[in-house]
């Protein structure tokens, strides 16, 4: 599991637009937690 599945896995509103089938509104919540995760994860990698 990566960490924008952890993210989406914790929200309420992605879970309510998952079961209600909000096709939109579940691509527009993933996205925004997938660049959320890029933030958090980006600065602490170390490039060699």
């Amino acid at each position: 599991m990566n960490q924008a599945e952890k993210l989406m896995n914790e929200d309420i509103e992605y879970r309510a637009a998952v079961e209600s089938g909000n096709l939109v509104e579940v691509g527009r919540i993933g996205n925004i937690f997938t660049e959320k995760a890029k933030e958090i994860v980006y600065p602490a990698m170390v490039y060699v």
